[in-house]
């Protein structure tokens, strides 16, 4: 019999389970899939995704069929990247469609949110099988031709991060003679040998603004010396899932998302708060916000309360997750922040832009500006391939680092060099690299959107492919 009114929640990760278990929630029973409990296996031939089950976790597929058949209503609730939703299709599937399936997304761990999910959760799945299935063959397909051109096993991420270092790149970052960091005033595309002569400004303008600062996204993830960039993820996760009853409940928004912008009650809630603590004087203009919306499935990355800044949360937090929730709590407020005004005594022009000092002690000339690809800019790009995703970016980034694809120099800010791997890559591998990274986005487009009567989506992906 089933019972009424019982909730059956299920989530990829054990902390978030145990977080919700927290809570209390009267009717709610928490199972977690503790990562892959089916391998998703695609057919390059046939197009079909299989899921195959993973051995290791057979013990949860018989608790999932345990608890569902007492269950009244079963929500799903993972990622809304391809990974996630396609567990959430194998669960879907293993317990043969059941109509009590709906399926929701957690934004946040607090009664309140957590409620409101069960209740609007929906019957209707992010990612529908075949767009699933178009995904994973694509990646399988991407492999094999890396493969088969390069006759090497180089992974797609390094691939595709090759071709990035290879190509120009869009920067607001600058190093000069003297080692000193410099910004400008508007992002713009450069090459990588490119230098820029600089001379102060002479002329009469006055007005010169620092550049706005955007809600960032999973790719603030930061760079620490000597620690992996998977365990600094899992302390930003943490920072996630454990709940603090003195703080009324978690400190910042969802961590895994390539979005950076909020939605619009989030402006709202976080515009508030800002006015009660700084007044609305420096406030960041509507028209200047960037919004995202509900259909996107998550926002930018935040603190869920700015009255709970460093000062007041450093008895809770260790100093290595305070030093992550106050690089977050800054973003947060920059992000909220009218862009400031400069001096024109401090800033430089080569005539086609504007720099400026990063801080006030690089109060020395510019010079000649080297440009540089700042490690949040470089994770982003990583995002914008559309084939690495934020849960996984930690993991991505250690392995570029260990198969010397990419190096990290720390000063004046972390930045992304080529690395040993890149600059041994022999012609026909290079342009293999180049080529993936031009055509990343068309690819990742046709794989997930195109669809043309009488043609198949593969043969216009192989097409592509062709270096015209």
């Amino acid at each position: 019999m089933r019972a009424v009114n019982y909730f059956l929640l299920i989530v990829e990760s054990p902390t978030i389970k145990k977080s919700i278990e927290a809570l209390e929630i009267s009717g709610l029973e928490v199972i977690s899939t503790s990562g892959y409990a089916w391998i998703p296996v695609a057919d390059p031939k046939t197009g079909k995704l299989k899921a195959r089950s993973n051995p290791d976790s057979a013990g949860f597929r018989k608790d999932l069929r345990d608890k569902a058949l007492l269950a009244s209503r079963i929500v799903i609730a993972m990622d809304s990247d391809p990974s996630g939703q396609f567990l959430a299709h194998a669960i879907t599937v293993y317990l043969n469609r059941d109509d009590r399936i709906t399926y929701g997304t957690i934004t946040s761990i607090d009664r309140t949110s957590v409620e409101s999910m069960l209740n609007k959760s929906t019957s209707r799945i992010r990612m529908n099988p075949d767009l699933l299935a178009r995904y994973f063959t694509a990646r399988t397909l991407l492999q094999r031709y890396i493969a088969h051109q390069t006759g090497s096993s180089a992974s797609l991420a390094g691939m595709l991060a090759a071709g990035m270092k290879l190509m120009p790149f869009q920067t607001s970052d600058f190093i000069s003679e003297s080692g000193a960091h410099f910004r400008s005033t508007k992002p713009f595309e450069t090459e990588a040998t490119a230098s820029f002569n600089t001379d102060p400004i002479t002329d009469e303008r006055t007005d010169i603004w620092k550049p706005t600062a955007h809600p960032v996204s999973t790719a603030i993830l930061p760079w620490i010396p000597d620690t992996r960039f998977e365990d600094t993820q899992n302390r930003l996760n943490r920072l996630f899932t454990n709940r603090i009853d003195e703080l009324d409940g978690t400190l910042i928004s969802y961590p895994r998302t390539e979005l950076t912008g909020y939605f619009q009650q989030t402006w709202n809630f976080l515009c508030e708060q800002y006015i009660r603590l700084n007044g609305a004087e420096e406030l960041l203009p509507q028209s200047m916000r960037y919004d995202v919306t509900a259909e996107q499935g998550h926002e930018a990355l935040h603190i869920r309360n700015l009255e709970h800044n460093p000062h007041s949360v450093r008895p809770y937090l260790k100093k290595e997750d305070l030093d992550l929730f106050t690089l977050i709590y800054d973003a947060t407020l920059a992000s909220l922040k009218r862009p400031e005004k400069l001096d024109k005594e401090t800033c430089f022009t080569d005539e086609s832009h504007i720099f400026f000092p990063s801080t006030a002690e690089n109060n020395g000339d510019a010079g000649i500006l080297k440009p540089i690809q700042c490690l949040d800019r470089f994770s982003q790009a990583l995002f914008d391939t559309g084939w690495v995703k934020p849960s996984a970016l930690g993991k991505t980034l250690d392995s570029l680092l260990e198969d010397k694809w990419i190096e990290i120099e720390a000063l004046p800010v972390p930045h992304v060099k080529p690395g040993e791997a890149l600059h041994q890559l022999d012609d026909k591998s290079a342009s293999i690299a180049l080529l993936l990274a031009k055509k990343n986005r068309d690819l990742y487009q046709i794989a997930m959107k195109t669809e043309e009567p009488g043609t198949s989506w593969r043969t216009i992906f192989a097409d592509c492919l062709k270096d015209s």
